[in-house]
């Protein structure tokens, strides 16, 4: 990891976002740091305070306006982001998509490159299936990496909340 690369760290106002990020300024990184401190807080990233390779963006990885911009000449992505809360996620499970889902697809695509774009469907297509095999399902074999993720979103929300499973599910 050169010195004069940037790196990005989203959730860098977290517990372990922010661990990450000191580590890389005391190896003489430029950090950026993207987080909604939703979670987060600024106390964590204290040892940083008047460190002029960090920067903090405060935004939300919903935007991919946001995410654009923190990801501009960024070397690589330590992408902590996320609602880990379970009582959170099952509370407001329309937030939990929009900021793990989302907002993870955000980062993975935000660069609208052919080689970037085929990246991110393959990431997510390998651990769509490799959730689902862990889960015990099967998804179709379409080919179809936005289907398949959408099979294994509704199989996963009907077994969490015990609704009747899909007749596809069969």
């Amino acid at each position: 990891m050169p010195s004069s690369s940037v790196y990005l760290v989203t959730g860098g106002a977290g517990f372990i976002g922010s661990h990450i990020v000191e580590r890389l300024l005391a190896r003489g990184h430029r950090v950026r740091v993207l987080d909604n401190f939703s979670t987060g807080s600024r106390a964590n990233l204290a040892f940083g305070k008047d460190n002029r390779r960090l920067e903090v963006i405060r935004g939300d990885l919903k935007g991919l306006a946001t995410v654009e911009r923190a990801l501009r000449g960024v070397t690589a992505v330590f992408h902590q982001a996320a609602m880990r809360s379970v009582p959170r996620s099952v509370a407001d499970p329309l937030g939990a998509n929009a900021s793990n889902v989302t907002g993870t697809l955000h980062v993975l695509v935000a660069e609208d490159t052919p080689v970037n774009q085929r990246l991110a469907q393959r990431l997510l297509e390998l651990r769509v299936h490799r959730e689902a095999r862990l889960l015990g399902h099967r998804l179709p074999a379409l080919g179809l990496v936005e289907f398949g993720f959408a099979v294994l979103i509704v199989r996963l929300t009907a077994h969490a909340t015990s609704l009747p499973v899909m007749a596809w599910d069969r």
